[in-house]
């Protein structure tokens, strides 16, 4: 019974079929048939659905009460994920691990989760005396390290220009870590941000 009440409607509609025709006494028997075996029932049905997916069939923009609501459920479940980027419908884009190395991934998952190793973090587990960035004096963080610190400028400058070929901005902490761009442009997008991680030295140290 717990597997009718979560089966699909049309396997409900089949079971339900199946035991009104066993009541009588008659014996039932089902038997998968497979297409284009000159079953006319079944060269019908194969006939239209080669006929849905041609191009003279015309699209349709109906929805059903399912799809209506497994849509607002959706919504309203992303509406409550903790992260305010993601919760208006804003996915993060996926670090292209497959052309990275194991060592530029991790180093992007520590810089995108807020886990990468600088001052401020060391001050915090009693590891140094000063949560200060050690070129500027002021508070060492990820977004210091990548946008503001001036001891990074030229490094910074040639990553901007890249950017700025590809038509991407990068401003901000999170142009950088979680770039809005096309999928093609995706890859180039997490990998300049490493070469400038390599080229400042910022890659072993955070």
């Amino acid at each position: 019974m717990r597997s009718l009440a979560i089966c699909r409607p049309s396997s409900r509609r089949l079971t339900h079929q199946t035991l009104c025709h066993r009541l009588p006494g008659c014996a039932v028997h089902l038997q998968w048939l497979p297409s284009h075996v000159g079953i006319e029932g079944n060269e019908a049905a194969d006939a239209l659905a080669k006929e849905a997916h041609s191009d003279d069939t015309p699209l349709t923009t109906d929805v059903t009460r399912l799809d209506e609501a497994r849509n607002a459920f959706a919504t309203e479940l992303r509406g409550e994920h903790p992260d305010e980027r993601v919760a208006p419908g804003n996915i993060h884009p996926r670090v292209p691990s497959n052309k990275l190395t194991r060592q530029e991934s991790c180093l992007l998952s520590r810089l995108r989760t807020g886990c990468a190793v600088t001052n401020s973090r060391l001050y915090l587990y009693k590891k140094r005396d000063s949560p200060a960035c050690s070129h500027c004096g002021v508070f060492d963080s990820i977004g210091h390290c990548l946008v503001v610190c001036a001891a990074y400028n030229n490094e910074r400058a040639r990553l901007g220009a890249a950017y700025g070929r590809m038509g991407i901005a990068c401003s901000t902490k999170n142009d950088l870590l979680f770039p809005r761009c096309p999928r093609l442009l995706l890859a180039d997008a997490f990998r300049y941000p490493l070469v400038f991680l390599e080229e400042t030295g910022l890659a072993s140290r955070l």
